[in-house]
């Protein structure tokens, strides 16, 4: 690892391999169901607290230095950006506090706290230029999420976000909203049976296998009367 750790773009090939969901356990989504606040009485335009380079080196080999980036718009206002908290449980009360939450490049191209973000009703702010989403063949991704450039995390960002806040606040509520709507997609511990994790596989698993061409293979006809003849 370490040095050696690199990343494959190409790996990915987007209409025939799906991408499947984070788990995120069930005493998590319970705790941030629990203290998440509404939309309009979320006190903080913008959140983020993990790892970066200075923190965990490992994230230098990563391509993850949007992590440092963020970590220099920690004394812009109405912002709760930093490392981790020392309580998980403070960490889930913090995002149910925030209106977005930047969800950075990991040590892969996704991570875990897409996912957290989501269940805590908070509007991630998606920085990973190559990451791959689940079911974006039947999910508006757009109505409940925003993707930035990696290299624009700067305190454009955060006015902008803030723009949205103060002049534009029902189009936040409206995506508060859509997550709520949408967020059973990735519960695996989910009662809904048409929106779990489980039906959104199969259902772009059975997408897939119906737009996906059949194919002979590069030749046919020779597997009869011996080996293909060579020209």
């Amino acid at each position: 690892f370490g040095a050696h750790c690199w990343h494959c773009p190409w790996c990915f090939t987007m209409g025939k391999d799906a991408v499947i969901p984070g788990y995120v356990e069930k005493w998590s989504v319970k705790k941030m169901a629990a203290v998440e606040k509404p939309s309009r009485e979320r006190e903080y335009t913008a959140c983020f607290h993990g790892a970066d380079s200075d923190h965990l080196a490992i994230y230098k080999y990563a391509n993850a230095s949007v992590r440092n980036d963020l970590q220099t718009l920690r004394n812009l206002p109405r912002v709760s950006i930093g490392y981790r908290f020392d309580r998980v449980v403070d960490y889930f009360e913090r995002l149910g506090t925030c209106h977005f939450c930047f969800a950075p490049k990991g040590l892969g191209y996704w991570s875990n706290r897409l996912y957290e973000v989501l269940f805590a009703g908070c509007i991630p702010v998606i920085l990973s230029d190559e990451i791959g989403l689940p079911f974006e063949d039947f999910l508006d991704w757009t109505s409940f999420s925003i993707k930035w450039p990696m290299d624009e995390a700067t305190p454009d960002l955060v006015q902008h976000l803030q723009n949205l806040v103060t002049n534009h606040p029902d189009e936040v509520e409206r995506m508060h909203a859509n997550i709520l709507e949408n967020r059973c997609w990735f519960d695996y511990n989910s009662e809904l049976e048409e929106c779990s994790p489980y039906r959104g596989i199969l259902r772009a698993l059975a997408k897939r296998k119906a737009g996906r061409l059949r194919t002979h293979g590069r030749w046919w006809g020779h597997q009869r009367g011996g080996k293909r003849k060579k020209k």
